[in-house]
């Protein structure tokens, strides 16, 4: 009998560790990086985009495409262009991508001009604080 108190134990162990593990893997964030498109939160109210697309308009702007696979929408509220904030050029301070779509949005650099075959990593927030990244090198428009 006490072998067998001993086995439910250990069994109960194993799916607390189990449960522990999973619980850790569905809250956890993820970073996007290069169009890789990754689950961020939990699953029920998951974000779920990617950065597929990044234009240099000039020495100191960027268009960036966004496309949202996941099941709710999403709201971008912050840029950093190089860990430095960028302005977003847009009538509103924040861009909302509806589930299933992409969209784009005009970055400012307020820091400095892009240099000729510099690499650049832009880094979108979003209003639930997942972050989107994209690395990608300037060439002359």
């Amino acid at each position: 009998m006490e072998s067998m108190n001993k086995k439910y134990l250990a069994l109960i162990g194993v799916i607390i560790a189990f449960s522990i593990i999973l619980a850790v893997m569905l809250f956890q964030s993820s970073t996007v990086n290069n169009a890789t498109p990754k689950t961020l939160g939990f699953i029920g109210n998951a974000e779920q985009a990617s950065i597929t697309n990044v234009v240099f308009d000039s020495n100191r702007q960027v268009t960036v495409t966004i496309q949202n696979t996941g099941l709710s929408n999403i709201t971008i509220v912050t840029a950093m262009i190089d860990g430095s904030s960028a302005s977003i050029e847009s009538a509103n301070p924040s861009l909302i991508v509806n589930q299933g779509n992409s969209g784009t949005i005009t970055l400012f650099s307020d820091w400095c001009t892009f240099a000729n075959s510099a690499q650049y990593t832009i880094s979108l927030t979003t209003a639930k604080g997942n972050t989107l990244v994209y690395t990608t090198t300037y060439s002359v428009p």
